[in-house]
């Protein structure tokens, strides 16, 4: 199992990345043990960190032995300024998406170690793929618009991503094999980086096949801030479907950089 390569030195960056960790985990919490292991950081000292964030409110503990951002930390992130620079443009860029290829349009940034979800517009097509709500937060690797910007990310961070991903690997690919199934996850972050976008079925959710790609703004060391995606059933995105939709989705990522900014 990867686990992510420790925080440099001094208790600010371990905090950092525990809290950032929480905050991929969601309202369900996470425990000592996972957290440990998906920050790379000592299980007694994530303890300890823990314990000093809980006594001032940032973190608190549920009653399953999780733990799980404090309400301390709203309010604190209402101050800072956000990468959405306007919402109802980027709205309307999906929706024009939708209303070109038909189907459900997906617009997520980049948040600590995840992704979430600021817009979803729909299409034409009868048949809606629905597997997200806007407002969630979720890991990278459970959905399209997660590996279009993980592809983006140096190896170290897609191991480390593959690694938690192994652990929290859903039960309903029990029918598909492990192997076979990160297997097409490696070959969609290659294709990020070798094509510029990844497609294909059955990646993030069975019966659910998805095209996605990188908004062209990025952090310092190259990583993508955003992705736009689109999914459908499997009927809708052939490989010939996929090639006739990709310039629309270039031209949408493009205007999408212009209402998303670094923090």
């Amino acid at each position: 199992m990867a686990s992510r390569p420790a925080p440099g030195p001094g208790t600010i960056p371990k905090i950092a990345a525990i809290l950032g960790a929480l905050a991929v985990a969601g309202q369900e919490g996470a425990r000592l043990k996972d957290l440990a292991e998906d920050t790379g950081i000592a299980r007694p000292t994530v303890h300890r960190i823990l314990a000093e964030l809980t006594a001032v409110g940032l973190v608190r503990s549920t009653a399953q032995r999780r733990y799980a951002c404090g309400s301390k930390l709203y309010a604190l992130g209402l101050a800072a300024p956000g990468p959405v620079l306007n919402a109802d443009r980027i709205r309307h860029e999906a929706q024009r998406l939708s209303g070109i290829c038909g189907d459900t349009v997906y617009v997520g940034v980049r948040h600590a170690d995840g992704v979430t979800y600021v817009t979803r517009t729909s299409g034409t097509y009868p048949l809606r793929a629905y597997a997200i709500d806007p407002g969630d937060i979720l890991p990278l690797s459970n959905t399209y618009c997660g590996l279009a910007i993980l592809g983006t990310l140096p190896a170290a961070e897609q191991e480390r991503e593959l690694g938690q991903w192994r652990r929290r690997r859903s039960p309903e690919w029990v029918a598909t094999s492990s192997v076979k199934h990160e297997a097409m996850m490696r070959r969609a972050l290659a294709d990020v980086a070798e094509l510029g976008y990844a497609a294909g079925p059955n990646h993030v959710v069975p019966e659910l096949s998805g095209l996605s790609l990188p908004v062209p703004v990025h952090e310092a060391t190259g990583a993508a801030l955003a992705a736009v995606s689109i999914s459908a059933v499997h009927s809708r995105l052939s490989p010939e479907r996929i090639q006739g939709t990709l310039p629309s989705m270039r031209e949408t990522a493009e205007r999408l950089a212009e209402s998303i900014a670094l923090p």
